[in-house]
């Protein structure tokens, strides 16, 4: 109780700096830790951080910076890896590593910073807020995920991703609704504080986020097979790996040397016998699917009977 209450009294650059450090903390559920339990203790934060921006004037305005600040610092985390790309030529790149670490976890927390403000206007006293706040959350998460095409990494429902028994339930809603899910599983520790910082929080929905947890558990037990798909004779992959270095694979000089290296080794003796052909993400150097003649380049050496698995355009 007291730490909600301390968390709930806290203004300004400190109210910042913690809602901060919990969407770092929050996180750490993804890969490669995979500590999904960080998330279940970052988001009560959150909600209690929250809580503290109802009280006095510019209510949207707190809020705002509260959920802007646990964005940032979420995404900030998760998406370090953003900035290994700059690495790969750094005499040419490297100057704007600073701007894309800064930038682009800002800009990514503008969503979260919106779902508090959209939850703060429907923002009650009793546990009905935490509903209020997943659904604002899942909204804005989704929009994320679609606006300017797109780019739905590290929503909440992929702290599961470590566990093959969790992350089922995508199968049944998506990972959407596995986020909202997850994200309301995770809030409703913070039900046993009332928005006030009054007693009397309601206990059943606080103990629910188990029953959640649980239900999925069971969910991804039950339909996980207990023994492995049986192997099919007779299958011959082909796995391609040209092993390109990665600060010559978009040379724009290197380019068709790096088509050739791939194509060759795919070619190599016994294609016939393939049934399927995989290479690595990326190992095009162009967009296969709007280069004029690129599928159809595929087509005069791949067997009628196989399939290519790549990662392209």
């Amino acid at each position: 109780m007291g730490l909600a209450r301390g968390l709930q009294g806290l203004h300004g650059w400190r109210r910042w700096g913690v809602s901060a450090v919990a969407g770092m903390a929050a996180s750490l559920g993804f890969a490669p830790l995979h500590a999904w339990p960080a998330l279940f203790i970052a988001m009560p934060v959150f909600a209690w951080l929250l809580d503290g921006t109802q009280a006095g004037g510019r209510k949207s305005r707190e809020a705002f910076l509260t959920g802007w600040s646990f964005g940032f610092g979420y995404f900030l985390f998760g998406m370090h890896w953003i900035v290994f790309p700059f690495m790969v030529d750094p005499d040419a790149h490297a100057w704007q590593i600073p701007f894309v670490a800064v930038l682009f976890p800002g800009g990514l927390g503008l969503f979260w910073g919106a779902s508090a403000v959209l939850a703060a206007r429907f923002w009650r006293a009793d546990w009905t807020r935490l509903l209020v706040l997943t659904v604002a959350i899942s909204v804005l998460e989704w929009l994320r995920g679609h606006i300017l095409t797109g780019l739905p990494w590290n929503l909440p429902g992929y702290v599961w991703s470590g566990s093959v028994t969790m992350s089922q339930s995508a199968s049944v809603f998506g990972i959407y609704g596995l986020s909202l899910v997850t994200v309301l599983a995770a809030l409703t520790p913070a039900a046993l504080v009332k928005a006030d910082g009054s007693r009397g929080g309601d206990l059943r929905m606080a103990l629910s986020g188990v029953a959640i947890v649980l239900g999925l558990f069971v969910f991804g037990a039950v339909r996980v097979p207990v023994e492995a798909s049986p192997l099919v004779d007779g299958v011959i992959v082909r796995l391609v790996q040209p092993n390109v270095p990665q600060n010559e694979k978009w040379r724009p000089e290197l380019l068709m040397r790096n088509w050739q290296q791939l194509t060759d080794l795919t070619r190599q003796p016994g294609l016939d016998r393939v049934r399927a052909v995989v290479w690595p993400e990326a190992a095009p150097p162009f967009a296969m699917l709007s280069t004029d003649g690129a599928l159809e380049a595929v087509g005069t050496f791949m067997p009628d009977d196989a399939v290519l698995l790549t990662g392209t355009q």
